[in-house]
């Protein structure tokens, strides 16, 4: 009830118990970076401060992952990864958030071993014209494993690891020396290729492919028969060239012909891991 004030009062209890510090410690090993395609085994450990294993104890293990973004401070001013803002809005569908899942009770020697596939974090990208195919497309990705573990009280220490799965053996940057043009002048970009730990890796080959999004109109009819527009995006692969990239940036050149959002992806070759940057071109139609 309020009173002449309108002020509300609420009442409610709560309890109050002995306050009993955590008599155990968890840990989560057998973790490290790694590439995409193969497993690791993480390792959940369960252990009572005077030393004993937590035998039969319960544990709640979950693995969630997120997209990741490479960055080397050498290079600062290169794009790793994808680095394309699209006009239309559009955002590529990916794996993020929880991926995977177990729970039981801790072996006799306290310990729980769980196999975690690292499935690739993959997408493609449809061209349209001048013909229909796609570039198949893989994202690196944080894995997280966090772990639960319970006393016979009820009390719980969760434990947490991360590690970088990457996409492939090698990874391609892209440096644009501007973003915006007009139709009819030349682009100059610079192209680099390291190994996952941001250092020289040798001489790679990779594949150079420029694609020209513009939107396509169509007028659909709804539930209730009225007609919808719906703006679907066409894309154009517009060039494309094989080069031999290191630590030591390559030029990139090309001289767009017409207006529109386009991007630049760079992939290793025979790998699905990549870079792409997008950029705009002004002009007239």
């Amino acid at each position: 009830p309020g009173d002449e004030f309108g002020r509300q009062h609420v009442q409610d209890t709560f309890q109050i118990e002995e306050f009993r510090p955590v008599s155990f410690s968890v840990g989560v090993a057998g973790l490290s970076d790694a590439v995409a395609g193969g497993h690791l085994d993480a390792l959940i450990d369960g252990t009572y401060l005077f030393g004993a294993p937590m035998q039969g104890a319960r544990f709640q293990a979950d693995v969630s992952r997120s997209k990741d973004t490479p960055r080397f401070d050498n290079y600062p001013d290169f794009v790793f990864g994808d680095q394309r803002y699209s006009y239309y809005g559009e955002s590529e569908e990916t794996d993020t958030g929880f991926f995977t899942g177990t729970s039981g009770r801790l072996a006799a020697n306290g310990k729980y071993s769980m196999r975690i596939p690292l499935s690739a974090m993959a997408f493609r990208e449809t061209i349209d014209l001048p013909e229909k195919q796609s570039l198949s497309l893989e994202y690196p990705y944080t894995l997280n494993v966090e772990a639960t573990v319970k006393d016979v009280d009820d009390k719980s220490v969760s434990a947490r690891r991360s590690v970088t799965v990457h996409a492939g053996k090698f990874v391609t940057g892209i440096k644009a020396k501007e973003r915006y043009a007009n139709t009819g002048e030349n682009m100059q970009f610079e192209i680099i290729a390291l190994s996952n730990a941001g250092e020289n890796a040798g001489a790679t080959e990779v594949k150079v492919s420029v694609l020209r999004q513009t939107c396509k109109s169509v007028r659909t009819q709804g539930p209730d028969g009225t007609l919808q527009t719906k703006n679907n995006p066409v894309r154009t692969l517009v060039a494309t060239e094989n080069l031999t990239a290191s630590d030591k940036p390559v030029a990139y050149n090309f001289k767009p012909d017409k207006p529109g959002e386009y991007y630049l992806i760079v992939q290793p070759q025979g790998e699905k891991s990549f870079a792409r940057l997008g950029f705009y071109v002004s002009g007239e139609s």
